[in-house]
């Protein structure tokens, strides 16, 4: 067993964790607009594209949205271009939805996107496998929930907090590493613009949010974040 791994198991300690996590109350939790936590790097889920394409991202959060730094990820990437192949191609507004998250795609700058590293994989993989034991997971929750492990411990190690709307998973997540810093996104009334389920989809015809929402600071500003703290990406300062 390589010394890395080793570390990876001695800070997690999966074995310590046996009994079923039960979802923490709200107001234990910290919810973006209400909290007085105020991170200065969210590294965003896919939930928050989805929001902020569907027009229903909560309106007491998106000033928080402007005065943060945001981070992307692959992992989130690659949900939203699963979206691309799972609607379908018959459907009228399929390549209005498809033009939509590429724009989104693309407005991710690759200065302000982390890259999960071997160190990322292996904290992602005991976590996930953990919770796919204490909760019971299957197959398809296991997938989903690898994601999520993935987004938590980037932002861990690189200094973030996870914003998204997936308070369950991410709150069971802190739960087994409260290194890691969640903000959630309570569950906000749909608006008419946006889209929800490949077969239930209407076009956007208001415009993209603003370019802040996606981190496009000019690139020497984010390359002195990645490199003038150690090359540890957004850590905290």
């Amino acid at each position: 067993m390589s010394s890395e791994f080793q570390g990876t198991l001695r800070r997690l300690k999966p074995d310590k964790d046996r009994a079923q996590l039960r979802p923490r109350a709200e107001s234990e939790l910290e919810f973006i607009g209400t909290t007085d936590q105020r991170p200065a790097k969210l590294l965003y889920d896919t939930t928050v594209y989805i929001d902020i394409l569907q027009g229903r991202f909560p309106q007491q959060g998106e000033a928080t949205l402007r005065a943060t730094e945001a981070w992307h990820s692959p992992v989130t990437e690659a949900e939203l271009a699963a979206t691309c192949g799972l609607l379908d191609p018959a459907h009228s507004q399929t390549p209005a939805i498809i033009e939509q998250v590429a724009a989104v795609i693309n407005r991710r700058p690759s200065y302000r996107t982390i890259t999960p590293d071997p160190e990322i994989w292996r904290e992602a993989g005991v976590l996930s496998g953990t919770l796919a034991r204490t909760q019971g997971y299957g197959t398809e929750q296991r997938r989903r929930v690898l994601n999520d492990a993935l987004l938590f411990a980037t932002a861990r190690k690189y200094g973030c907090a996870v914003l998204s709307r997936n308070v369950r998973d991410f709150d069971f997540l802190q739960q087994l590493d409260p290194s890691g810093k969640v903000i959630s996104i309570k569950q906000a009334l749909s608006r008419p613009c946006g889209f929800s389920k490949p077969r239930q989809i209407r076009t956007c015809h208001s415009h993209l949010p603003p370019k802040s929402f996606f981190g496009l600071t000019t690139e020497c500003q984010a390359r002195s974040t990645l490199n003038g703290r150690e090359g540890k990406g957004c850590s905290d300062t």
